[in-house]
């Protein structure tokens, strides 16, 4: 409770009331201490006499943002926490009726229940006496002050929007809606008017939907109250045909009100223009549905948009969405730029690469094979070009690797020479050596060779596939006539009767238990580590005869087949 000085905006001079003029300025007329002078002339007169006033010793008014049939609101500032609220207040004078209290009450406890991002908050809510002598008694609330314009009036200003912001501020005006239903609560009076643009939440379009004046509760079996003069509470344009015809609303209700902002956010025009009521009665009744197919900037709206307009403006309720969850979720399923500020793009087709005749190829300037056209096989785009530097470091490092395999293994021979005793042959005993016995070194030579390479390019260019398949495994064979004579030493057979070969020892029996198992497991792998395979061949048989199971009777089956395998091949070489 309390009041400030009445004064002069330029020389602050003590007046008797807002409307008297200065006596110095005669130009202007009076203000209120500490009320900035832009604000007093911005606010009409009839609201100027609440500027400067303290309600509840809580809230300073300091300016004037709008009025409605039930109530306006003011900019106040929160004393204790020193920050910007927006203040609605209703006066209890002798004109207000009963039903006009309980609308404003009814709107504050539902605002306070909703607590989401796309809702404005509210803070606080009470009675004041705005004068000492107990007269002009005020219902107010507190709510967040959000900073930025109503959807009205961006669409005055823009006249309509892009595909993407329109859709962006659907499925948040939509997010907002979906919490009101969730508490049961229908908002029965959903227009541009009632959603702030808050432009400080630093993303583009954030809509925040407020005025909760005229909701009812879901299941109540609220109706649209009449007044006078047969007029129904809402908002003519955006109202649903039951809204119209005084029936029950549902979150339906809602669901249509959001279509025709949806319309009027793409095309600019109201869906439904103000016109007579009569007229907008059987528009919104008997008309046709809203054909959006181009935005008002000429963008194309696609079919999934044009549709989901319609059915959310359907004549009948039950042929809408049943509530803004429900919509949101067919709004996310083709819409999936929710908070940015363009609609997602389809990645573009592959480019197909253009071939001459069947089975030829075509190569580019960079010497990349991008495609053959055979008859009947599927074309593919070509792959990116790599770049050049790693292919000439691993053919640098290729050569290096080369030569220093061929010193090895030419260090290796003169030093198996010279322990053996053997004279290097002559120029004679290369005459004599057999054509195909040099053709057989030349090819292994090459395969040795087309290894180290391709390691080489694999280990810089990890993604790299080997340059040509490995050759078949050639045996071993003689390149010379001393190398023969030795062969021949290695494999001639004795003159003496071979002993009897000694068949191997059975497997001792192993008692069947998984514990067992594991251990012999485990004791094949350590043998088969420290180079002893038989030890290891013997310890995978009685795992497998202790019941190994799973993977690892599998690994094991596979390693003694592998030691079984190079078993043989050591026989079969010497």
């Amino acid at each position: 409770m309390g009041g400030q000085r009445l004064v002069c905006p330029k020389c602050d001079r003590t007046l008797g009331s807002v409307d008297e003029r200065c006596p110095v300025d005669h130009d202007v007329t009076g203000g209120v201490h500490g009320v900035v002078r832009s604000e007093l002339l911005a606010t009409p007169r009839a609201h100027r006499h609440l500027l400067g006033l303290t309600i509840n010793d809580a809230y300073v008014i300091n300016g004037f943002l709008g009025a409605g049939g039930f109530g306006a609101v003011y900019r106040a500032t929160q004393v204790a926490l020193d920050r910007d609220v927006a203040l609605k207040l209703l006066m209890l004078d002798d004109g207000i009726d009963q039903a006009s209290v309980e609308r404003f009450k009814r709107e504050a406890k539902t605002a306070a229940a909703l607590l989401d991002p796309n809702v404005v908050t509210l803070f606080d809510y009470g009675e004041a006496t705005l004068r000492e002598d107990g007269f002009d008694n005020v219902l107010f609330f507190a709510m967040e002050y959000v900073e930025g314009p109503t959807l009205s009036e961006m669409l005055r200003k823009n006249g309509g929007f892009d595909l993407a912001p329109a859709l962006d501020i659907a499925a948040h005006v939509l997010r907002g809606l979906a919490a009101a239903h969730r508490r049961g609560v229908v908002h029965r009076d959903l227009k541009p008017g009632n959603v702030l643009i808050d432009e400080l939440k630093r993303r583009g379009n954030f809509a925040r939907l407020f005025d909760f004046g005229i909701s009812s509760l879901i299941g109540s079996g609220g109706k649209t109250a009449t007044m006078n003069a047969g007029a129904v509470v809402g908002t003519p344009k955006y109202m649903a045909p039951e809204q119209w015809l005084g029936h029950a609303t549902s979150p339906a209700t809602d669901v249509y009100a959001f279509g025709a902002i949806l319309a009027e956010l793409l095309t600019g025009k109201p869906a439904v223009p103000r016109d007579e009521t009569v007229v907008m009665y059987d528009a919104h009744l008997k008309g046709a549905r809203p054909h959006v197919t181009e935005t008002a900037r000429g963008e194309a709206v696609p079919p999934e948009v044009t549709a989901f307009v319609q059915r959310c403006m359907a004549i009948e309720m039950a042929d809408r969405f049943p509530d803004a969850g429900e919509a949101l979720t067919e709004l996310e399923t083709f819409w999936g730029g929710f908070g940015t500020s363009a609609p997602p793009r389809p990645a573009p087709p592959p480019s197909i690469p253009e071939l001459t005749a069947p089975g030829e190829l075509d190569v580019t300037a960079a010497g990349e094979v991008q495609g053959v056209n055979e008859p009947g096989a599927a074309q593919v785009a070509a792959p990116a070009p790599r770049p050049v530097w790693p292919l000439v470091l691993a053919a640098f490092c290729a050569a290096i690797a080369v030569v220093a395999l061929l010193m090895v293994n030419r260090l290796a021979g003169e030093q198996e020479t010279a322990a053996s005793g053997v004279v290097t042959p002559r120029a004679s005993d290369a005459a004599a050596t057999p054509p195909t016995a040099v053709v057989a070194a030349k090819v292994v030579d090459a395969a040795v060779v087309a290894k180290v390479m391709d390691a080489a390019v694999v280990a810089v260019v990890p993604d790299a596939a080997p340059a040509r398949p490995t050759p078949a495994k050639r045996r071993w064979r003689p390149r010379n006539a001393a190398e023969k004579a030795e062969r021949a030493a290695k494999v001639a057979k004795p003159t003496t009767p071979a002993a009897p070969v000694a068949k191997p020892a059975p497997i001792p029996a192993v008692a069947a238990s998984p514990e067992r198992a594991v251990i012999e497991y485990a004791g094949g792998k350590d043998a088969e580590a420290r180079g002893a395979p038989k030890t290891a061949l013997r310890r995978y048989r009685a795992a497998i005869s202790a019941g190994l199971v799973g993977a690892k009777a599998a690994d094991a089956k596979v390693r003694i087949r592998r030691i079984e395998k190079a078993a043989a091949a050591e026989d079969d070489q010497f």
